[in-house]
């Protein structure tokens, strides 16, 4: 009876906390731009001859990820809201993004991450390690933040480095339309035109956020030069200046980055001259062990 009443109390609790998340940042909408958001990804998908293979966009009810390593979880939990209703055009968005994403990255030699062996290639590579300053910084709220002015202005950028067709275009944006479902009805994000909205879990969503990045390191490179990187939302960079100079460049950040973190060489000397690297856990995270062998 106890162990019934707790998990009934723990479903309302992460009900309340789906509610609240939606009604946030989406508002009500109706079945009719459902039908119209499937029957322009059937058009486009006859287009390039893929009609046979994708499908219409499912209904699948919206979660919620619990950031429970954040400080004061238990008396404000925050969450990531999870929409697994995905448009299916996101798969083709997604290789041309990656072309994209590829010309610039080739063109330009910015530090747009993949993964932890291109931050070490990154980190190895500089040279008097012991004299720089290190920013870890976070840009906050990356996914919703990326509108469809943005985007727009970011596929112009991208036109420098390859040729982006109007169909190309099209596919892009249209992946970006998208409905989140919860409580049997259909919601549609607030500030937004045209349902755009990038979501975690899309198809093609790292790819977008890989793309803003380029766009956003290609301003930052030129004001702060080339040791500055990017992997999707998080970013690291090194500066050869004095403390002073460290401290004015804190105070005049932009909004574009939220700097939450300096390392300085009197954290890092030890690293830097026996290379080590070890695996990093966020404070308070405590690990959970399993026995290799379960019992049968």
């Amino acid at each position: 009876m106890f162990l019934c009443l707790v998990f009934r109390g723990w479903g309302v609790w992460l009900s309340v906390l789906i509610k609240e998340n939606v009604t946030k940042t989406y508002k009500k909408s109706n079945d009719e731009l459902v039908r119209e958001l499937d029957g322009q990804s059937t058009r486009i998908a006859e287009r390039v001859k893929l009609d046979d293979r994708i499908e219409k966009l499912a209904m699948k009810k919206a979660f919620i990820t619990l950031k429970d390593h954040k400080p004061n979880f238990s008396d404000h939990p925050t969450c990531r809201l999870i929409n697994p209703s995905k448009s299916e055009i996101g798969a083709i968005s997604k290789h041309i993004l990656d072309d994209i994403n590829t010309c610039i990255i080739t063109s330009t030699r910015i530090n747009q991450w993949k993964n932890t062996a291109s931050i070490l290639k990154w980190f190895n590579s500089l040279e008097n390690k012991s004299s720089l300053s290190f920013i870890c910084f976070d840009i906050c709220e990356f996914y919703p933040s990326i509108t469809e002015n943005l985007l727009s202005k970011v596929l112009d950028f991208a036109t420098d480095y390859r040729r982006i067709t109007n169909h190309e275009r099209e596919i892009i944006l249209h992946a970006k339309r998208s409905m989140l479902f919860s409580d049997n009805c259909p919601w549609e994000k607030k500030a937004a035109n045209n349902q755009f909205d990038v979501t975690m879990g899309s198809f093609d969503g790292a790819e977008t956020c890989e793309l803003v990045g380029c766009y956003l390191l290609s301003l930052l490179t030129k004001k702060y030069g080339h040791n500055i990187g990017l992997y999707r939302d998080d970013g690291l960079a090194a500066f050869n200046v004095r403390p002073r100079e460290m401290d004015l460049l804190l105070n005049k950040r932009t909004a574009t980055w939220n700097l939450f973190v300096l390392y300085n060489k009197k954290h890092t000397t030890s690293a830097f001259y026996f290379k080590i690297f070890l695996s990093y856990s966020k404070p308070g995270l405590c690990p959970l062990w399993q026995k290799r062998k379960k019992a049968i």
